[in-house]
Parts: structure tokens; C-alpha cells; sequence
């Protein structure tokens, strides 16, 4: 599954790639939206999308923690600056946080009380950033 995500998230962003910062963030929302789809029919066919020995995180959630971990880093104030200036796209922890912030499914997933730092209530989410 998660092999399956990785290949259309390359293909889809392949397709998407543009030099300007939203549509780059966009590229990479609605590739996330087309690999969650194909998650979402995958369990409808009841094919369990768990990990052997991670029973206790759903097929959904690990669908998120997979995308997480495929943009996540960690950097200094000077790296962040270095990066804001170096690349065309959001830094790291914008490209996680916002996103996930922005999904009423990752929030459904985790069941995120409103008063989480990675909840939004529906009218202030953005379905691109």
C-alpha cells in the first residue's frame, strides 16, 4: 500500500511540477487526495491496509504518518532561513503541518479535539495552501 501511495504521489507531482510555491503545495494536496482515495477503495474491499505489529494504527492513519514522514525534517532558524530564500516550496514543517491542519480527514482520523494545534474547524480549512 504504501509502495502503491509513493509511486502515484511521484507520477501525480511529476505531472503538477511548477516552479511557483502554490502550485508546487497544491501539486502535492491534490496528489495526496488522489492516493487517499485509493486507500478509501482499498478498504471498502476490506483488504486490511494495517502494518503487521502496528495493529493499533489504522490503515488511514498510517496513510498520514507515511505522507508525514516523506516531508518532514528538522532544521536550525538558520536553515530555515537558508531554505526560505534556496527553494521554491514551503519548508518542512509548512508542508506537513498546514496540510494535515487543513484535512477534515486527517482530524477524523486521529480524533482531533477542537482544541488541538492541528485542528481547524471546517470553514477555515483550505483544501490547498
Amino acid at each position: 500500500m504504501i509502495k502503491k501511495w509513493l509511486m502515484l504521489k511521484r507520477g501525480f507531482f511529476q505531472v503538477y511540477k511548477k516552479k511557483s510555491d502554490e502550485s508546487i503545495n497544491r501539486a502535492e494536496s491534490e496528489e495526496d487526495k488522489a492516493a487517499y482515495t485509493q486507500l478509501l477503495q482499498e478498504e471498502c474491499q476490506n483488504i486490511d491496509t494495517r502494518l503487521e505489529g502496528f495493529r493499533n494504527i489504522s490503515g488511514v492513519q498510517l496513510f498520514f504518518l507515511g505522507n508525514a514522514m516523506t516531508l518532514c525534517g528538522v532544521m536550525s532558524d538558520f536553515g530555515l532561513h537558508w531554505w526560505m530564500l534556496s527553494f521554491d516550496h514551503s519548508a518542512y514543517m509548512y508542508r506537513v503541518n498546514i496540510s494535515m491542519q487543513n484535512s477534515g480527514e486527517f482530524a477524523q482520523a486521529f480524533n482531533c479535539p477542537s482544541t488541538s494545534p492541528m485542528y481547524k474547524d471546517q470553514d477555515e480549512r483550505c483544501s490547498f495552501w
